[in-house]
């Protein structure tokens, strides 16, 4: 058993649509993380963006579990970077990048690596002519496709359109999470989950 443990506040919640998968994330993290080396303060922070801080204490590092905008955007780790708060995770442009799949799809291609065809549209542009643009993307990638926000994640607001009937709706939730969204060709496959260590 060390000295002195290491003080880890777990950053969960965050006013974004993944509120409540953040919550279980750092439910979980805080149920594995090993209480013998780590002294451990959950920090939640609401809907409504307001912080709940039980207590003032030494932070020595950020254990981030938010999900989607806010928590894996950018957003708080240039907060915790601002206050010099080490924390876990990708820096601010990494994880601004991850979150843009339109920009990390670009970035992609140009290092040479193979991604789904795609194409992205601007709501200030289509938002009410989705049966135009559904008749567009049909034209370009046919069914099945993929329709997506560009900015969230955990899957929130993703269709795999398999009828052409159903394009229109999926397109209306895409615009409902993102003011950018994202039509994919699909590719069946299996998924496959890589983490990368960085030390």
């Amino acid at each position: 058993m060390p000295d002195k443990k290491i003080n880890i506040i777990v950053i969960m919640g965050g006013p974004s649509d993944e509120y409540e998968v953040s919550l279980s994330t750092g439910k979980q993290i805080l149920n594995s993380l090993d209480k013998e080396k780590y002294s451990i303060t959950s920090v939640t922070i609401g809907k409504d963006g307001k912080w709940s801080f039980p207590g003032e204490k030494k932070i020595d590092v950020a254990f981030i579990a938010m999900h989607g905008k806010f928590g894996e955007d950018g957003t708080i780790q240039g907060l915790l970077e601002s206050v010099g708060i080490p924390y876990t995770g990708s820096g601010i442009l990494a994880s601004a990048l991850a979150m843009d799949k339109v920009r990390s799809s670009e970035l992609f291609l140009y290092h040479g690596l193979e991604v789904p065809e795609f194409t992205f549209y601007e709501k200030s542009k289509w938002e009410n002519k989705a049966d135009m643009l559904a008749d567009i993307i049909n034209k370009k990638f046919g069914m099945p496709c993929v329709i997506k926000p560009t900015d969230s994640g955990s899957s929130v607001g993703v269709t795999i359109v398999k009828k052409f009937e159903n394009l229109k709706s999926a397109i209306e939730l895409a615009f409902e999470k993102s003011n950018t969204i994202m039509a994919q060709e699909f590719i069946s496959g299996r998924e496959v989950t890589c983490g990368v260590l960085d030390f």
